[in-house]
């Protein structure tokens, strides 16, 4: 939502602006205090200009040492096969409570590691301010006073709490208890039973889940509105019991590891405190969130399991187990999302201002077509080697339901009148910040129109590089099924290699209809490494999803043998580095003139130069890098054109021949010396 993250951006701007002013007071407040201090005293100033410059100096070290630090860890870690790797978090998933227990004790290590060093900074900022004025060296003040601040700035910065109780004030999704008296009663009811203490902020957001996170003292509950609309009064105490399950684990076990990961998370995630000093924490955090996140995979079943076991004790099993069947439904739901035909959204002029109703009338709607075939997929579903739940079957098993079947139970009237009021509250708020995003997405669908309208009229034609933009534009214009035949056409018509799309589409299609046939098309898709990593993790959810052992196991050892793959060889085509060995490029006879010619075809004049070069990976593995640079001028600038003629470029070369290319554009790279290398200038536009 665009107007909420205005606000947030706007917050953060605020805050970074008080950290500025707070740093500079203090740095400035040193400085006078040093003054005074020399008043009264003679100090050898040449000691203390070394000194001030021997901080100075180290301090700008520890900069590289962390960039180099960190390149040594995650070199480290690519290192490791990909077995291994998938080994070493299986054997922490095996011994879940042994590495939790050791985890914690070594987050623990890092954040009582990380306040030594930001106590050191801060004495090197203290001794910074302090001498930053010494009265025959004028010279070394500025440079002292600044390089203080920017590390006070640093320092500070860590100190900030990322969110705060005004937060709820000012957020337009959280809703006041007067406003919902009765979803704020049965909130308070839940964390009375579990023993939770504080105060209480709801947040209605557009969802079929719910969530729970203690901010400053507070418990901030999200609560979707379509989830609301479809669970029973009961069903979702048992929700809310489980979710301050979750609290309570965490206050007992890591509350203040999950803070400080979402304090540094927060802090690497904003460009708005951006300083030449932010690296000074950069292997710090690094290691922080390497382990925070191995913790949180091996702790995970666990987690879950106890706020399971919260709901069988405080509530009725079989209501539990009723509120985890319908929320299930809901990712049943979203996963057959897109694959049959209806009115797209957009098609109409003026938005649907009743759109998150719509949804959930419609996900209502499924849930009676579908609650058998769901049920049964329920209890075909084999836990994932990545799950951070376990199976909804293992859950319901716990809580002693004996079947797969949803139950009625109490609604009051107050209840229901509250959960129609915040789906209406919803419906309200995403028209208030989609406005915008309504009209660019309303624009897109004309685009879309027109161009199907003219693919239509001039024979339908299928075109290795334009088939892909025609079977978007008609999954844009919610033309499912024609979408589908496009890519059948393009399969029987075109090349494999050409068809890759074609076949990852398709079998998308199916695997999202529980067509386990999916599974063949999206395989051979991943002959084209770009659609590696989607179809592994597709292929893989489906098979566990759908319970399908046989073909799950042929799935994790094609998976090695892939990952290792994209490990080794398509991932390092992902970016271009100044150490990378790059080579003058000759491509097959003839195959660079065509690349040219249709490149000529759309650019318009806005390309200036084009450069080709070979990037050498492996003995036996090496890709062709066209680089594309743009006229920069500022009357010949616009950025949709050229992004554009990207799009169609790598279409083009991802579609039409079956060889190893990379695209890039100029501006992304330039710090690479292209012209350094010989015969890599392959397209330059004549100078008028």
């Amino acid at each position: 939502m665009n107007g909420v993250e205005n606000k947030k951006l706007s917050k953060e701007k605020k805050k970074d602006n008080f950290v500025w002013i707070i740093s500079y007071v203090l740095s400035l407040a040193g400085s006078i205090f040093g003054v005074l201090f020399f008043e009264k005293s003679e100090l050898n100033q040449t000691w203390i200009i070394t000194a001030n410059l021997a901080v100075i100096v180290l301090v700008v070290l520890l900069i590289p040492i962390n960039y180099l630090l960190k390149k040594q860890n995650l070199k480290k870690i690519e290192g490791m096969k990909a077995a291994e790797l998938q080994s070493f978090y299986l054997s922490h998933r095996e011994n879940a409570e042994e590495t939790t227990r050791e985890q914690l004790k070594i987050l623990k290590k890092i954040r009582i590691y990380t306040a030594f060093y930001s106590a050191f900074l801060t004495a090197a900022t203290i001794f910074l301010s302090f001498f930053s004025y010494l009265p025959d060296s004028s010279w070394i003040s500025v440079p002292a006073l600044l390089f203080s601040t920017l590390i006070y700035h640093e320092v500070l910065s860590r100190l900030i709490k990322p969110f705060s109780k005004k937060d709820f004030d000012e957020d337009d999704l959280y809703v006041s208890e007067s406003e919902f008296p009765h979803l704020y009663a049965l909130a308070k009811k839940a964390r009375d039973k579990i023993g939770c203490k504080g105060n209480i902020k709801i947040a209605l957001i557009t969802d079929g889940n719910a969530g729970i996170a203690q901010i400053d003292g507070v418990y901030s509950i999200q609560l979707g509105t379509i989830m609301l609309s479809t669970i029973n009064e009961e069903e979702l105490f048992c929700i809310l019991l489980h979710e301050f399950s979750h609290i309570i684990w965490e206050n007992k076990h890591c509350v203040k590891e999950t803070k400080h990961y979402w304090k540094i998370a927060h802090l690497a995630e904003s460009d708005i405190r951006a300083t030449p000093f932010k690296p000074l924490y950069l292997f710090a955090d690094l290691i922080y969130f390497q382990n925070y996140e191995l913790f949180r995979y091996a702790s995970s079943l666990i987690i879950e399991e106890t706020a399971d076991r919260a709901m069988c004790i405080q509530a009725d099993g079989k209501i539990a187990a009723s509120a985890l069947i319908k929320l299930k439904y809901f990712e049943f739901f979203t996963w057959e999302e897109g694959t049959t035909d209806k009115i797209s959204p957009f098609a109409n002029e003026e938005p649907n201002k009743t759109f998150i109703t719509s949804v959930c009338n419609e996900f209502k709607e499924a849930i009676k077509t579908n609650g058998d075939k769901w049920n049964s997929l329920i209890d075909l579903e084999i836990l994932s080697r990545s799950a951070s739940h376990p199976t909804i079957k293992m859950r319901l098993d716990a809580l002693g339901a004996t079947k797969t079947e949803t139950v009625e139970s109490f609604n009051s009237e107050e209840y229901l009148a509250e959960t129609k009021k915040a789906l209406s509250y919803t419906d309200k708020l995403y028209w208030k910040y989609n406005k915008e995003y309504f009209k660019e997405r309303h624009k897109e669908y004309l685009d879309a129109k027109e161009r199907v309208d003219k693919w239509e009229a001039e024979g339908k034609k299928i075109v290795a590089e334009e088939y892909a933009g025609i079977v978007h534009d008609l999954r844009t214009l919610g033309r499912a099924s024609d979408a589908i035949s496009v890519c059948d056409r393009a399969i029987e018509e075109l090349s494999d290699s050409a068809a890759a799309y074609a076949f990852y589409m398709k079998g998308n299609f199916l695997i999202h209809q529980y067509d386990s046939l999916g599974i063949e098309y999206i395989y051979k898709a991943m002959n084209n490494h770009n659609y590696v990593d989607e179809g592994l993790e597709t292929i893989g959810h489906f098979c566990c999803m759908t319970g399908r052992q046989k073909e799950l196991d042929e799935y994790r050892e094609k998976a090695i043998i892939m990952a290792q793959d994209q490990m080794d060889k398509y991932s390092k085509l992902s970016e271009l580095k100044k150490d990378d060995n790059l080579s003058t490029e000759k491509l097959p006879e003839g195959m660079l003139e065509k690349i040219l010619e249709y490149v000529s075809s759309i650019e318009n004049g806005r390309i200036e130069k084009i450069y080709l070069v070979k990037k050498n990976i492996t003995d036996d593995f090496s890709a062709s890098v066209f680089v594309v640079k743009f006229f920069t001028a500022k009357n010949n600038s616009d950025e949709k054109k050229d992004f554009e003629i990207m799009n169609k470029t790598f279409n083009h070369l991802d579609a039409c021949y079956e060889h190893q290319f990379c695209l890039y554009d100029f501006k992304d790279v330039s710090y690479i010396k292209f012209e350094s290398i010989p015969e890599s200038c392959v397209y330059s536009a004549k100078q008028e």
